[in-house]
C-alpha cells in the first residue's frame, strides 16, 4: 500500500496515512524522499490502531480538563515533550553488550527502574 496517496478525498474527513505516521512515530513522510513509498497492510494497521488510540487519549485529556476547570494544553499536535512524559525517559545511553547493540533507556524518575519496549 502507499504511504502517501495520489488522490485523497478531502470529503471524507479521514486523516492520511503520512500524516498518521508523523503524528505517532515523528517520521515525515515525502514524496521524495527515497525511501521506499510502500507500507505492509499488518503496519497500516498499527498506524491506524495507534492514531485511533493516540485520538481517543487526547479527547479524554480535553474532556477530562474541561471538567476539572483546568486550561487546555498548549502543545500544538504531534510535538514531543520530554518533559510531559509520563515515565520520565528522556535520552538513550548505550552499554558495552555483548548480546544487543540496542540503546538502554535511562529514566530520570528513580521510581521507574526499567521501560519493556
Amino acid at each position: 500500500m502507499p504511504i502517501i496517496q495520489n488522490v485523497v478525498d478531502l470529503d471524507s474527513g479521514e486523516v492520511e496515512l503520512k500524516q498518521k505516521v508523523r503524528e505517532c512515530v515523528q517520521i515525515e513522510v515525502h514524496q521524495d524522499d527515497k525511501m521506499p513509498p510502500l507500507i505492509c497492510e499488518l503496519c497500516v494497521d498499527k498506524v491506524n490502531d495507534f492514531y485511533e488510540f493516540l485520538e481517543m487519549c487526547r479527547q479524554t485529556n480535553k474532556r477530562t480538563r474541561l471538567r476539572l476547570g483546568l486550561p487546555p494544553q498548549t502543545l500544538p499536535r504531534g510535538a514531543p515533550d520530554a518533559g510531559d512524559c509520563i515515565l520520565g525517559v528522556t535520552e538513550p545511553i548505550f552499554v558495552d553488550n555483548e548480546d544487543s547493540n540496542e540503546p538502554i533507556l535511562r529514566s530520570k524518575s528513580k521510581s521507574v527502574k526499567s521501560v519493556k519496549v
